[in-house]
């Protein structure tokens, strides 16, 4: 994965986006829409990644007539409602995963898992892995098992949450405090966006916080490993390294200590 500087020059290169004023703060989402523009993949199941410029710059999915509200109709993605937005996971079962496809070690795990689940209450698992490596599949096939099992669980995208944060008040507090005491929380699309020292400090951090002391494990996709992943929570004029750091020894208290990295397996296969 490339750095900060590194996607800011990349954009600021491209030909689509080098005359436009754009938010820094939406760099990580527009690399993630070039990536998809030049692999082709802008368009899946019905939704289409497009940019608008007024009121203000954002990336946004946009659906066509292929697209129905909960499932695309090859069936392949299912949206559910989280805090103010609705997010798309895939529609997908833990017995989909193939084990050429992901680490041995993680398959084992995701196997094991079928049975035992309710004895891993206090780790959950970190994946980490470029755009398309299957950190979302993933987190998906957990999601729907345990909805199927009835189990009280919540999926968050980071990104998406931390938008809507900047929208609201007590809300937030409210919605905050159930991810802190649900079963299972699943956190994706870290990395993926740009957050501030508030939201990591008032909300990130706390809810992380109550869940290690309280065992209650997390399982958490990411763009980048532990060590890069926290470069990215390190802003200017704040004690912000030192914050970062309590951070992510929060991650890696609430999930196994082996880490995932489904970059490896994406190589092989190229």
């Amino acid at each position: 994965m490339p750095t900060s500087e590194e996607v800011l020059k990349i954009i600021r290169n491209d030909k689509e986006f080098k005359n436009i004023n754009f938010p820094i703060s939406k760099k990580f989402e527009i690399y993630d829409y070039i990536k998809r523009r030049d692999s082709g993949t802008l368009s899946e199941g019905g939704l289409t990644y497009k940019y608008i410029l007024e009121p203000s710059f954002e990336i946004i999915l946009e659906a066509d007539e292929n697209y129905v509200f909960g499932y695309s109709k090859n069936k392949k993605t299912l949206d559910i409602n989280v805090f103010n937005s609705t997010i798309s996971i895939y529609k997908c079962k833990i017995e989909d995963i193939h084990k050429d496809k992901v680490p041995i070690e993680l398959f084992t795990f995701l196997y094991n898992f079928l049975s035992d689940y309710s004895s891993r209450l206090n780790k959950g698992i970190f994946v980490y892995g470029p755009h398309s490596s299957g950190k979302t599949y993933i987190l998906s096939a957990i999601y729907n098992f345990l909805v199927e099992k009835k189990i009280d669980v919540s999926y968050i995208s980071l990104p998406e949450f931390y938008r809507d944060s900047k929208f609201q008040t007590k809300d937030l507090s409210d919605y905050v405090d159930t991810l802190k005491k649900v079963t299972y929380l699943i956190i994706d699309d870290l990395g993926f966006a740009d957050l501030d020292a508030s939201f990591r400090d008032t909300v990130l951090i706390p809810l992380l916080k109550y869940r290690d002391i309280n065992q209650k494990g997390v399982f958490v996709g990411s763009l980048s490993d532990v060590k890069n992943l926290a470069k990215e929570f390190i802003y200017p004029n704040d004690r912000s390294a030192e914050k970062s750091m309590i951070l992510m020894k929060l991650l890696l208290n609430l999930t196994e200590k082996q880490k995932y990295n489904l970059e490896d397996k994406k190589k092989e296969e190229n």
